[in-house]
């Protein structure tokens, strides 16, 4: 309820009393209200202007980011890449391009005409047998003018020249990608002047931006302020102190008054027990000892039936006499 208390107020002073107190006060000071063909009419464009060119920065944003997440990614690649040694798991070895050298590389010289290698510089050295493959990729003229494309296929299961072609790959993505990030912020920064200008040209497109801002941070905070554990005021804590201490209170006399209760009825029972016993002594005839469970019982002479019983913190309880004197025959 006082969420939508809340967001009623701040439409309401946003969109009604802001406006109509804007208006009177045009009124009252000799200038007419904006309406109809004045100043919020003109301004329609620049504030739609206003809203495409921040949504565009937005979207500007978030694409250099993202080339600049790629970029790095592309970087740390090629460390790896030139950071390798040996072989990785599925790649061929570089010494199986001997029979590709000797009769393709070494008998270049006597190919056709035009031919780039009649000078000898295609020839390749066989040993070490084990980089052989990787010496035919790294002779370009063996490699791009003596060799059919099978035969350069072959050569490339090397995994040193797999490793070669990957770095081509990743050293091309790395220029491509500094010349995207190099226009996205040279983009970025002609938007941001634009934005500038507008912005001089209609402040009010920037104050409607911040009202919508302000109003959505306020229906926010109200949404926190609800979630929020709601604490006692002042008075619901003294009345829970009164509570507390009126339960005390309460159980304090009612212990008081079980214990007066029990108090008068023991003292009533001694006090009866000995009249007993006194007339049991005049009149010479035997007495019983009380009872355990309170009262006086016996078979002869002056019976008693009754006693004390203890309920809760008050005994209710007495002495009945049932018989009397019995005389012996």
């Amino acid at each position: 309820m006082y969420k939508l208390k809340f967001v009623a107020c701040m439409v309401f002073a946003t969109f009604v009393l802001q406006p109509v107190t804007s208006s009177f006060a045009q009124f009252a000071g000799g200038k007419p209200p904006k309406g109809g063909s004045d100043s919020s009419t003109d301004d329609m464009p620049n504030k739609s202007e206003y809203r495409n060119l921040k949504n565009k920065i937005k979207a500007i944003k978030r694409d250099g980011k993202d080339l600049a997440t790629d970029f790095d990614a592309k970087k740390k690649l090629k460390r790896q890449l030139e950071a390798q040694k040996t072989p990785k798991a599925g790649q061929g070895a570089c010494d199986t391009c001997e029979d590709v050298a000797s009769k393709f590389c070494n008998q270049s010289r006597k190919n056709a005409e035009p031919n780039a290698c009649k000078d000898g510089s295609c020839e390749i050295s066989l040993q070490p047998s084990e980089t052989v493959c990787y010496r035919i990729f790294k002779n370009k003229g063996c490699y791009r003018d003596a060799l059919t494309g099978s035969q350069r296929g072959k050569v490339d299961d090397c995994w040193m020249v797999t490793r070669d072609h990957d770095l081509e790959t990743v050293n091309a993505d790395l220029e491509r990608l500094k010349d995207d990030i190099a226009e996205n912020t040279k983009e970025l920064e002609k938007d941001q002047d634009d934005l500038a200008q507008l912005i001089e040209d209609c402040p009010d497109c920037q104050n409607a931006d911040k009202k919508k801002n302000d109003l959505a941070g306020g229906i926010n905070g109200m949404n926190q302020f609800g979630q929020q554990q709601r604490q006692p005021s002042t008075f619901e804590q003294i009345m829970q102190g009164i509570g507390v201490g009126g339960s005390l209170l309460l159980g304090g006399v009612n212990s008081y008054l079980g214990y007066k209760a029990n108090s008068d009825m023991v003292n009533g029972y001694n006090s009866s027990y000995a009249t007993y016993v006194n007339n049991a002594t005049k009149l010479g005839i035997p007495f019983n000892a009380p009872s355990q469970f309170g009262g006086m019982y016996g078979s002869s002479g002056m019976g008693g039936y009754g006693g004390m019983s203890m309920m809760g913190g008050m005994g209710m309880g007495g002495m009945g006499m049932t018989g009397g004197m019995n005389m012996p025959p």
